[in-house]
C-alpha cells in the first residue's frame, strides 16, 4: 500500500508545482493597463486613476517560494519606474499577488499596489483587485478604505 500511496503524492506534488511553473510563464512579459482605478468605498467616488505598464520579469518557483523574489517594474505614463518584488500564493481558491515596493519612491500609484491583491490571468489578460479580506495598509488621497481595480493585457 506504502508504494502506491509515494507515486501519487509525487504526482500531485508535480502537478502543483508544474501549475505554479506555468503561470509564472505566462506573466512573464510586458502588460499594458486597460483599467487602473482606485475608488472609496462607501461612497465609489474615484480616488485615482492611472494607466501604468507592468513588466515581469523571468522567475523559478524557487523565487516565488522563497519571500518573493520575483521582479517586476511598473512605468508610469510619465516615465517614472517603480521597482517591485513580487510574489503569487493561494487561498481557498483564489490566487493572490502580493508587491513590494524595492525603492523609497511612494505615491499613489504606488500605494495603491500595497494590499494583498487578488490575481487572475486568463489568456493574456491579467486583473487584480482588492477585495473583502484585502488588508488596506496605506492612505491614498484621505481615504483608508478603497479599492482596486486593474486590467491590463499582453502586448
Amino acid at each position: 500500500m506504502h508504494t502506491f500511496l509515494v507515486p501519487i503524492l509525487l504526482l500531485l506534488l508535480f502537478a502543483s508545482c508544474s501549475e505554479e511553473r506555468q503561470t509564472l510563464n505566462r506573466l512573464e512579459g510586458v502588460f499594458e493597463t486597460t483599467e487602473f482605478v482606485v475608488v472609496e468605498s462607501n461612497t465609489d467616488s474615484v480616488l485615482f486613476i492611472a494607466s501604468p505598464t507592468f513588466e515581469f520579469s523571468e522567475c523559478d518557483t524557487r523565487s516565488n517560494s522563497d519571500g518573493g523574489q520575483c521582479e517586476v517594474t511598473v512605468t508610469d505614463t510619465d516615465g517614472t519606474t517603480y521597482d517591485y518584488r513580487y510574489q503569487l500564493s493561494t487561498g481557498k481558491g483564489t490566487d493572490y499577488i502580493t508587491f513590494r515596493l524595492k525603492d523609497a519612491k511612494e505615491n499613489d500609484l504606488t500605494r495603491s499596489l500595497t494590499p494583498n491583491l487578488v490575481f487572475e490571468l486568463r489568456n493574456e489578460e491579467l486583473k487584480l483587485f482588492t477585495n473583502e479580506l484585502s488588508a488596506i495598509r496605506t492612505e491614498i488621497r484621505g481615504s483608508r478604505d478603497y479599492r482596486v481595480s486593474i486590467t491590463a493585457t499582453k502586448r
